[in-house]
Formats: structure tokens, sequence, C-alpha cells
């Protein structure tokens, strides 16, 4: 797996998972969805295309 690939999925997840400990503690901020958004966004565009088999 890439390095890109592993970096996009570390992302993602660290996004997410923040997201979800800051729900759990009941009190998230308004824009914490948009920011774990974004985080999604960001990591798409890291994974991009299948690199071709070298």
């Amino acid at each position: 797996m890439p390095f890109r690939r592993v970096l996009a999925v570390l992302l993602l997840a660290g996004a997410w998972l923040y997201l979800g400990y800051l729900v759990w503690q009941g009190n998230p901020p308004v824009n914490a969805f948009m920011i774990a958004l974004g985080f999604s966004v960001i990591a798409g565009f890291l994974w991009g295309p299948n690199p071709p088999e070298s």
C-alpha cells in the first residue's frame, strides 16, 4: 500500500474518531462535523486513482 494511501486512511480514521469522541463528551462544537467532512475530502484527494503497478 502506497504511503499516501496509508496517510489518507489515518487522516480519515483520526478525523471521525475525534468527532465521535467530542460527541461522546456531550459537547461537540458546531463546526466539528464540517472539519471531519473537510478531512474526509482531503483524504479522498490523497487516496486518488489506482497507481500503476510498478
